[in-house]
């Protein structure tokens, strides 16, 4: 009876500091996708719209991608930040406004091929994330010939995964990877798509990325139905 309450309270201390919410977005799903040729991949770039209003620009994100075809394979990483998904969020803007649609079709399309291809080259076994991991541990803090990679502003600022993302079969939740990062568990149906949002209290984030990805998904679905 000591150990249950000693880890219900355990429990409680540590799901306290976080906030959740749970968007069940009904506009669209894979039937819609399926007719505009798309496939889930558009809805990591409504999650990268999303983030990019919230903070004013693209952040580090994590997308789980299954290595599971291989012997003690799991997952690598997939991620969403391209040229192409960074020229979509821009072309979207900070706010919606009406016009430009077929730059903004254009743009959604480059982007969402791109992350698919990631996401193929991942599932693969041909993801560098994990590869790039395993080279960075190797790294001695007071070893005097680092490889400059390990120093480069860009890869400096694609390590904290302050955007944490997960397509599952069911939508738990899960918590962020960094502190001041939020955590996205999301289902995509036939006609909707479901998405577990985290983050820690003090950040704040949860209502603001909910209520931005809602409007992404809106967004998004005007651009992909026909006759536009």
């Amino acid at each position: 009876r000591k150990l249950t309450e000693q880890a219900r309270t355990h429990h409680e201390t540590m799901t306290g500091e976080y906030q959740k919410r749970v968007l069940l977005y009904s506009g669209w799903g894979k039937k819609l996708l399926k007719q505009a040729g798309f496939g889930p991949e558009v809805v990591s770039m409504a999650m990268q719209l999303a983030s990019y209003r919230l903070l004013g620009k693209q952040i580090g994100t994590y997308e789980a991608a299954l290595a599971r075809r291989f012997y003690h394979g799991r997952t690598d990483t997939a991620r969403p930040v391209s040229p192409q998904s960074s020229a979509f969020v821009e072309v979207m803007g900070r706010k919606p406004y009406k016009g430009d649609e077929e730059n903004k079709l254009y743009w959604l399309q480059e982007a969402a091929m791109v992350h698919q291809e990631v996401q193929d080259l991942a599932n693969s076994g041909l993801g560098v994330d994990r590869h790039l991991f395993g080279l960075g541990m190797m790294v001695q803090d007071d070893d005097p010939h680092v490889p400059a990679l390990f120093s480069d502003p860009l890869y400096l600022r694609s390590k904290p995964l302050r955007l944490s993302t997960s397509l599952v079969p069911f939508t738990p939740g899960f918590g962020p990877v960094a502190d001041d990062g939020i955590g996205v568990g999301f289902t995509v149906a036939a006609d909707s798509c479901v998405f577990t949002i985290t983050s820690r209290k003090e950040n704040n984030y949860v209502e603001p990325f909910y209520n931005l990805l809602e409007e992404a998904l809106e967004e998004i679905g005007d651009l992909i139905r026909p006759g536009y």
